[in-house]
């Protein structure tokens, strides 16, 4: 394959390139194996079209037979996963009693200890098994009672689907180790001890970091430079995620040149040594990155550079590209299914067939000596000053563009795959990406550098090593917040980010007609034609700017999200966004934000905070830091709890970990969101008079004031919770917060009746103290809704469910068993569907 793809140097234009073919033939393979009961005739289609036009080409009989039997051969594994384990999973799912099995890849330590493996069942199926990594090596045989279960799937709109990103993996069943299992064998296979290895690598240099480097500096350097992301804070995290940063925390190919850049520079020594200290690098950067599919492909590529060097053969960049998919395939045909590979290969292939036709598109040279500056103005009567200037000018100018280019050619590349896999897309990505490069190269060549030189100057020399740690932890604080700034800066209310839902089927389309008019472009040369295109490119960009002004169709309804053992319910009307609660800390980043993604909402126009506990008012705290929220809606007796002078966040532990509220109210403060305080006999009314939403509030009782900070050392915000009697269009809905019996015993005193609403969220998440039967017989609920995720305490209740039953509920709908649950309120009729098992109901009003 490699003769067939290599050449001389004088035979340059009669490259045969049967590799790229072969390479599109394997991943389109591969790919239909998985459409199910489908895959084995997609397989033939697949394998039909090559051998057609293989003939076509001239290719003879013998080359395509031995090309079909190598797919084969390598679309195997993929078979026995997706055909013949996959069908045994949802049984085995149901299945109690012990099982067995051999881990194939073992558990990255990470920060707790706890780490996820991959263990192949007696059985056959492949299991993610989460546990303590001590216990999960490679190699080692066990037996466990853990429960097997099927992944869940995506929980809510815009979220993250663990089914899918496991089943692309080919592992179909998850359990987790809470109890350490017991260890029956060990096995010493030579693909278990290098498993182990890298690992121990992987978990040594980390644990090199932690010890080392800040604790405000070494998530995001342990991220860049190893891909380990534990470490990131969630609202990094998803910095990086919008700003269009999140490769450089996905340890890829760029990472490898980052750290090449400053011993390429020098230059002592021959070719010989130079391409040993190169393989070296790639090696050591290899090892304590995993071998990553981004690392893995670019030290292939610059390993087949290397030996067309060597051989003086040409190389072209079609058939770099296909062998290097093609060997990685074989590698690990897994990788055609994971979106790592297809972003890696994305980018790689703007960037190679790309940016020649990019510069020559901007009227540029891609030679250094002539790239701006013409040779005839050097001339020989020039001062060799002037001259030395005007190269130098030219040389950086070259390597400035040449950034330019490729970061451009990158983005654009993946531009379609990050549109469809995220939540949308940001336009100010390629500027952030070419300033970011300096930070993120520093903080990669550094932290590998210091971690390779260092670390072992430590144990020789302990005094000197300590004081290059503290010289180098030093240095790299500033890379890292120039870095943490742009990421920031490209998040958020102000960061630019363009959701999914905000740019509508239209917007999606246009900018897929856009991408294609400029990759013709750049296949031709400057002609009339050429001309013509981008006329009709200009054209076509502003017909995307008028469908961008046109109005996009409004997705209204109720929202319960699945945030977990905590509260959410989102309420969008024609005008306006009612958010209730935002569940636990980091739910809004990881639940909240990327549904408003998803369904095109920019701003949360009302925030209302039932009480202070961090599984409620968690969530709105994040979307505060991101100036997503315009106004506050709190409870009444909040007005006592008023920040210190400095409004400084307090560092009282208990308010931080139970009673959030001080924390909320200061950070109003900060970004100048205003705050309503509410309680009983207050009401609100959001929106336009026809469609607005009508907001009766009930509790906390007007008379209680602060009567639980007087009496209660550590005051219970159950208490004073704010209880909403919700009215959208004759639909009623109760939304009770975590109140008591106590506060229960009062509505029923003060409203009776007035309770009766069609849907009740079950108050606390089901908890045996709350809802009451004499409470449920006057809210008489058609709609329950129980917000809960898995928790110690036993919700929802078994009396709770059967008082429910009792006071005549019919639809009940839990979160942790249903996902995301959404009522669209139509005239005389709701509709009813849940995000995870697409159960839909319909109830009519009366």
């Amino acid at each position: 394959m490699a003769k067939a793809d290599i050449s001389t140097a004088e035979d340059k234009n009669k490259v045969c390139r049967p590799a790229p073919a072969l390479f599109f033939t394997l991943l389109s393979a591969i790919i239909s194996i998985t459409a199910g009961s489908y895959g084995l005739l997609l397989l033939g289609v697949v394998l039909a079209i090559f051998c057609f036009f293989g003939r076509r080409k001239d290719l003879n009989w013998q080359f395509l037979g031995l090309a079909v039997s190598g797919i084969l051969l390598v679309c195997t594994p993929v078979m026995r996963e997706f055909l013949i384990e996959s069908p045994k999973a949802d049984t085995m799912s149901r299945r109690n009693g012990s099982w067995q099995g051999t881990v194939i890849r073992p558990a990255l330590m990470g920060t707790t200890g706890w780490g996820e493996a991959v263990v192949r069942l007696d059985e056959g199926p492949l299991v993610s098994v989460r546990g303590k990594a001590e216990y999960i090596k490679a190699g080692y045989r066990l037996e466990s009672e853990a429960m097997l279960e099927l992944p869940s799937g995506q929980r809510n709109p815009g979220g993250f689907d663990r089914r899918s990103w496991l089943r692309n993996r080919a592992i179909f069943l998850e359990a987790e180790l809470i109890i350490p299992p017991q260890i029956i064998g060990k096995k010493k296979t030579p693909d278990a001890v290098w498993q182990n290895l890298l690992v121990a690598l992987q978990n040594r240099a980390a644990s090199f970091f932690r010890q080392y480097l800040s604790s405000d500096t070494v998530g995001i350097i342990t991220a860049i430079c190893l891909g380990q992301k534990q470490g990131l804070t969630a609202q990094e995290n998803h910095a990086f995620l919008e700003s269009g940063l999140v490769h450089l925390v996905s340890v890829s190919g760029a990472h490898l040149g980052f750290l090449l850049l400053p011993w390429r520079q020098i230059g002592s020594g021959s070719k010989r040594s130079r391409d040993i200290r190169t393989l070296i690098l790639l090696l050591y950067f290899g090892s304590v990155t995993g071998w990553r599919t981004g690392v893995s492909r670019a030290s292939l590529m610059l390993l087949l550079r290397m030996y067309a060097g060597a051989k003086v053969r040409h190389l072209d960049e079609l058939s770099l590209l296909g062998v290097t998919g093609l060997i990685l395939l074989v590698l690990d045909p897994f990788r055609a299914l994971q979106r790592g590979f297809w972003l890696s290969m994305a980018a790689t292939a703007g960037i190679r067939l790309g940016g020649k036709p990019f510069l020559h598109l901007l009227g540029l040279s891609a030679r250094p000596q002539h790239f701006l500056t013409q040779p005839q103005i050097i001339s020989e009567q020039s001062s060799p000053i002037i001259e030395f200037i005007l190269v130098r000018i030219n040389r950086l100018l070259h390597r400035l563009l040449k950034l330019l280019t490729i970061t451009c050619c990158a983005q654009f590349a993946c531009l379609l795959p990050l549109l469809f896999w995220q939540n949308g897309l940001n336009p100010k990505a390629i500027p952030i990406n070419l300033l970011a490069g300096i930070p993120a190269a520093a903080i990669t060549a550094g932290g590998l550098s210091g971690l390779f030189l260092i670390g072992p100057l430590i144990a020789i020399l302990p005094f000197a090593g300590g004081i290059l740690i503290n010289l180098w932890s030093r240095l790299l604080k500033l890379p890292v917040i120039l870095l943490k700034y742009l990421s920031e800066q490209g998040s958020g209310a102000k960061g630019g980010f363009i959701g999914k839902g905000e740019l509508g089927k239209r917007g999606q389309l246009v900018i897929i007609l856009l991408l294609i008019i400029l990759i013709t472009i750049l296949r031709l040369r400057k002609t009339a034609a050429v001309r013509r295109i981008e006329a009709i490119a200009a054209i076509v960009l502003l017909l995307a700017l008028i469908a961008r002004c046109l109005p996009q169709p409004l997705q209204e309804g109720i929202w319960f999200l699945d945030v977990g053992q905590g509260d959410c319910c989102l309420i969008r009307t024609a005008d306006s966004v009612i958010l209730i609660d935002g569940g636990e800390r980091d739910q809004g980043y990881q639940v909240v934000l990327p549904f408003m993604r998803n369904q095109g909402i920019t701003k949360i126009s009302t925030a209302i905070v039932t009480h202070g506990h961090s599984d409620h008012c968690g969530g709105i705290l994040d979307l505060l830091e991101q100036d997503l929220v315009e106004q506050v809606v709190v409870p009444g007796n909040w007005r006592t709890k008023v920040p210190a002078a400095d409004n400084k966040i307090p560092e009282l532990k208990w308010h931080r970990e139970q009673d959030l509220a001080i924390e909320l109210i200061s950070l109003c403060n900060q970004q100048k969101v205003s705050i309503l305080f509410r309680q009983a006999g207050d009401h609100d009314y959001c929106g336009d008079d026809d469609t607005g939403i009508a907001i009766q509030y009930l509790a906390p009782p007007a008379e209680a004031k602060s009567n639980a900070a007087s009496h209660y050392l550590q005051p219970d915000p159950n208490r004073d919770c704010l209880v909403m009697k919700c009215v959208w269009q004759d639909f009623s809905l109760l939304l009770t917060a975590d109140i008591i019996d106590e506060i229960e015993r009062i509505l029923v005193r003060d409203y009776g009746d007035n309770l009766n609403s069609m849907l009740l969220k079950l108050a606390h998440h089901g908890s045996k103290y709350s809802s009451s039967i004499a409470f449920l017989q006057l809210v008489k609920p058609v709609i329950t809704v129980v917000s809960v995720g898995t928790n110690r305490f036993g919700h929802p209740a078994q009396e709770v469910l059967e008082r429910l039953s009792k006071s005549g509920n019919q639809m009940l709908f839990r979160t942790d068993k249903e996902g995301a649950i959404r009522l669209h309120v139509d005239q005389n009729k709701v509709r009813i569907s849940t995000w995870l098992g697409r159960r839909n109901s319909c109830l009519i009003l009366n």
